[in-house]
């Protein structure tokens, strides 16, 4: 299975992390500690049941600050059957952000 990632211009708004600061460097590697095997099991479920799966987690930001995320997972499935990429889509999670405005601002 083929890995790609983009990064669009909202990532550095949000995260703090401009998108050349990613080259080489895994998503999960910002994803907050305490989600992170929990989010890592969840994409690994969607391949392993080829199935879009929706995941909420927290993610540290380049001050350390924790931002509320919302991603959809697709696997794209080849001729064969099998999942031959995978497409995941984050956004931040503005209706959590709502709710809980200090998502934005905690320092870990």
């Amino acid at each position: 299975m083929r890995a790609a990632y983009h990064a669009s211009a909202a990532h550095d708004f949000w995260l703090g992390i401009h998108p050349l600061d990613m080259v080489g460097k895994l998503p999960f590697e910002h994803v907050h500690s305490e989600d992170r095997q929990r989010v890592i099991g969840e994409f690994m479920e969607m391949i392993q049941i080829k199935q879009q799966k929706e995941v909420f987690y927290r993610y540290v930001n380049k001050e350390g600050n924790v931002v509320s995320l919302r991603a959809i997972g697709t696997p794209l499935i080849g001729e064969n059957g099998d999942v031959e990429q995978v497409l995941i889509t984050a956004n931040v999670n503005i209706i959590q952000h709502e709710k809980r405005p200090k998502m934005i601002s905690v320092p870990m």
